[in-house]
């Protein structure tokens, strides 16, 4: 199956969120809200946040739920958008 959301994509999207100016003052929830939505292939009907860390949305493709519990911090930008890349590759095997 072809990569959709690869590695560069990935890492397009987390520096276009990382840029809106509210976003640092978000709380890990929201922050890791803001990044699945925009990362979320579809309309927003189809894409929900469930707290503490699970996200369900069609992601490369797939539609996919994604817990986030065992996430590296969004801080660590590659660590995390390797992280991000390996969640959305898993079910595609």
């Amino acid at each position: 199956m072809k990569k959709l959301n690869s590695t560069l994509i990935i890492e397009q999207i987390y520096n276009f969120v990382l840029e809106k100016p509210y976003f640092q003052s978000k709380s890990q929830f929201m922050q890791l809200h803001i990044l699945f939505k925009e990362l979320h292939e579809g309309d927003n009907i189809n894409f929900e946040s469930i707290k503490p860390y699970t996200f369900k949305g069609v992601f490369n493709g797939i539609y996919k739920v994604i817990s986030t519990h065992t996430a590296p911090t969004i801080a660590d930008k590659q660590e995390f958008i390797g992280w991000v890349a390996k969640q959305f590759e898993r079910e595609m095997d």
